[in-house]
């Protein structure tokens, strides 16, 4: 059965949650072992994340809930990539997995990606 581990390398960088079976298993597919000894490279279990084994990743809009932060995947009124940090307090938009500030941040990123396409 696959089971949801937290992995980072030993100070706390390149964290990623991964479904595995075995502790040794999300290790060695981690992120974090391709920067770090396996040694180095830590992984504690999340069993309230296993529910989501089958797809093999954990919704944002519930790590958001349960204290996580991302950066805003928009882009902001200048144009640039917004990257504003975001937590729950923030009441952050989720769509496709994606988190964004705001509509307005969403708004923006739709119109360059269409522009992009016509170039």
């Amino acid at each position: 059965m696959m089971k949801c581990y937290l992995t980072s390398t030993a100070d706390g960088e390149h964290q990623e949650l991964v479904f595995a079976e075995k502790r040794s298993d999300a290790i060695r597919k981690c992120e974090a072992n391709q920067w770090e000894e396996y040694i180095n490279v830590r992984a504690v279990r999340k069993p309230d994340y296993d529910q989501y084994a089958e797809q093999r990743y954990v919704p944002k809009e519930v790590l958001v809930r349960d204290g996580w932060w991302f950066e805003c995947y928009g882009y902001n009124e200048r144009g640039r990539n917004c990257c504003k940090t975001l937590t729950e307090e923030d009441k952050p938009l989720v769509v496709d997995d994606h988190v964004y500030c705001n509509q307005g941040c969403l708004d923006r990123l739709k119109v360059k990606e269409g522009a992009d396409k016509h170039e």
